[in-house]
């Protein structure tokens, strides 16, 4: 609280703890379930990742076994302001008020129910997920290990927190939400963007690979030389190492295959390939090396990240 109280805040404003401005903290239980969304009227467990994103998110729970004794108080209703209490370091803390929502949920002990008073919870749920919010919250974490913190109802409560007045604290919030429409909005037209240039270049790269993208041009520029006689070079080219594999070539499989234009024809990989093989099973022990071992995330379409 200390580094917030020396910040200059704007006239009329005040600091106060968490614990200031809410009325209690529940958790739920650890129980067993079923790995699967609950469905056709049964009961269902959150999952922690239910409340990361930013939005709560209710497909990632778990369905309960049937029988499973549950106290009414731990269901999950509309309205409710939700924290992770154990997570990663970016991630334990994330704050979501939960929506409208489907189905019959109930919080599980790593997901926790803040009753805020006097309608503090979107002011609350905003500067939680701001940077000042964030920054107390990595800070009151604890554990040894960064892929997995917990923050405690203690330490929850210890966090710092700036109060407008009233009328400033709704403009405020209304601002944003606002500004959160638009750039939702925003975002919605870049996915759909992205999904049309998806299909082009799928519809390119089919045009490129079946010659309809060079049919005028093979019109204008007509040719003796043929596939098959490119294919010949190459197979003469790479008999050493063609024999070295003690194996016959792999043909192309042709039963779904397209028809292709005069002069193309369809070649398997293992035709124009000098080698096709794995790289290391495990990651190494230590970093010996100046190499770096290459994740599969870094494969992507077109490029290598």
């Amino acid at each position: 609280m200390d580094a917030l109280l020396s910040r200059e805040l704007p006239p009329g404003w005040a600091v106060a703890s968490l614990g200031d401005l809410i009325d209690g903290i529940e958790a739920g239980k650890n129980v067993a379930a079923i790995g699967r969304p609950p469905e056709n009227g049964e009961t269902g467990i959150v999952k922690v990742s239910a409340v990361t994103w930013g939005e709560f998110d209710e497909d990632e729970s778990k369905a309960l076994h049937p029988g499973t004794e549950i106290d009414p108080t731990d269901l999950i209703r509309p309205g409710d302001l939700l924290i992770s209490r154990a997570n990663t370091i970016e991630l334990v803390g994330a704050p979501v008020i939960v929506k409208q929502f489907r189905r019959r949920l109930v919080l599980s002990d790593k997901v926790l129910r803040v009753r805020v008073v006097e309608s503090f919870d979107r002011w609350l749920e905003l500067f939680l997920k701001s940077h000042f919010g964030r920054t107390q919250i990595e800070q009151y974490a604890t554990g040894a290990q960064l892929s997995m913190r917990n923050i405690s109802q203690e330490n929850l409560r210890r966090i710092a927190v700036p109060v407008a007045p009233r009328a400033e604290q709704d403009r405020i919030v209304a601002a944003v939400n606002a500004l959160f429409e638009e750039v939702e909005a925003g975002e919605a037209a870049l996915a759909r963007a992205r999904e049309g240039l998806t299909r082009f270049r799928a519809s390119l790269l089919h045009a490129a690979s079946t010659g309809a993208l060079t049919a005028d041009w093979r019109t204008a520029n007509p040719t003796n030389e043929t596939a098959d006689d490119l294919l010949a070079e190459i197979m003469e080219a790479r008999g050493e190492i063609i024999g070295r594999r003690g194996r016959s070539l792999l043909q192309p499989d042709l039963s779904n295959e397209p028809d292709l234009p005069p002069g193309w024809r369809w070649a398997s990989v293992d035709q124009v390939t000098n080698f096709l093989g794995n790289g290391l099973a495990r990651a190494p022990d230590g970093d010996t090396t100046d190499f770096r071992i290459l994740r599969i995330s870094a494969v992507r379409p077109l490029k290598v990240d």
